[in-house]
């Protein structure tokens, strides 16, 4: 079973020159930053020849900064919104072609870990609970258990004592 939707091409089915359409047309709120940037509508700008080779500007300054991240910061972010931009993330992210992998990558995926506290805080909103401070919460995770002491989210197996092994 495959995880594109019905009527979808898999990244390994979309030409390069095509990706670029993919983003006004998946995550319309896109459209206005990508006429910006082009200085022509979204719906041509996204067929030109520069489009295709700018596929690391288009996500940086059409997608994650002016779109996504807000949403990922907003305290009632778009549940609909993001759907659709992690939809978009997903049909691209496996591109075979390197620069389309690698602009994913770099102007998406890896901007979600450069800015601090924004995954801990939007897993912690996700499961209902106070996010806290998130410095403190990566130096915890960050930190090797004491030898004497179980990882966390591990059981310890008791310790049969000499006196419990001999009855």
């Amino acid at each position: 079973m495959s995880d594109v939707p019905a009527g979808k091409k898999p990244a390994q089915e979309i030409p390069f020159e095509e990706i670029p359409a993919l983003l006004p047309t998946m995550v319309p709120e896109c459209a206005d930053s990508v006429a910006e940037m082009f200085h022509q509508p979204a719906e041509t700008a996204v067929l030109t020849e520069d489009a295709a080779v700018m596929l690391y500007e288009l996500p940086a300054g059409c997608f994650t900064t002016p779109v996504l991240m807000p949403q990922l910061r907003s305290d009632s972010p778009d549940t609909d919104l993001l759907t659709r931009c992690w939809d978009f993330v997903e049909r691209i992210v496996d591109h075979p072609t390197q620069h389309v992998g690698g602009a994913v990558y770099f102007e998406v995926l890896d901007q979600l870990l450069t800015h601090s506290g924004l995954v801990g805080g939007r897993l912690a909103l996700h499961k209902g609970t106070d996010p806290g401070p998130h410095a403190a919460d990566a130096r915890r995770l960050r930190r090797p258990p004491a030898r004497d002491q179980p990882a966390p989210g591990t059981a310890q197996e008791p310790q049969a004592s000499a006196l419990t092994v001999a009855l």
